[in-house]
């Protein structure tokens, strides 16, 4: 089984004992993949209510991880870079877009989650196909979703963003890690 539970970042994200932000949403975006093949392999099975460390893996992913990413973006990132649409007027479009994506995934996630809840509490599902198709239609929807801020976003932020404006989003990210919700 892939373990779904890495959160130390790499040498590639800590330099001179500063965590690179940008580099954290690389890592993030890594791990969110493989996590999401690992739903995607083993969900028929923790659909039926097998697999309940999966089911608590996926849980945790779900209310925890996933979220704090997209207020990453949201509530930091994002603004950060609409700061500069003067300058890279496409960021605007890009943003709005990927904030789209968000709300979307948002309402999936509700669904998913409804149905792990109900395994959690040792109950069957009264209709697993739905989860796995909502798991497998969230994977590939993040998938893309992700390689998309790889090839757009993320190198928009590293050429606009200032030494300072990573440092508050530096800061901001390190605060909900530490003092969650």
């Amino acid at each position: 089984m892939t373990n779904m539970n890495i959160v130390k970042p790499s040498s590639h994200a800590v330099r001179q004992n500063l965590i690179e932000p940008l580099d954290l949403f690389r890592e993030d975006h890594a791990r969110h993949m493989k996590i999401c093949d690992a739903l995607v392999e083993r969900v028929e099975d923790f659909a039926s209510g097998n697999e309940p460390a999966m089911l608590l893996s996926a849980m945790s992913f779900f209310r925890d991880e996933l979220p704090r990413h997209i207020r990453d973006e949201e509530d930091s990132l994002f603004p950060l870079l609409e700061r500069h649409e003067d300058y890279a007027p496409q960021i605007r479009k890009v943003i709005k877009q990927l904030r789209k994506e968000h709300e979307f995934d948002d309402d999936l996630v509700s669904f998913i989650l409804s149905d792990l809840e109900v395994l959690a509490r040792g109950h069957s599902l009264p209709n697993p196909t739905r989860l796995v198709i909502n798991i497998r239609a969230f994977s590939e929807g993040l998938r893309r979703h992700s390689n998309w801020e790889e090839a757009v976003v993320l190198p928009l932020a590293d050429q606009y963003l200032s030494r300072e404006e990573k440092l508050e989003l530096q800061s901001n990210m390190a605060a909900r890690r530490i003092a969650p919700n």
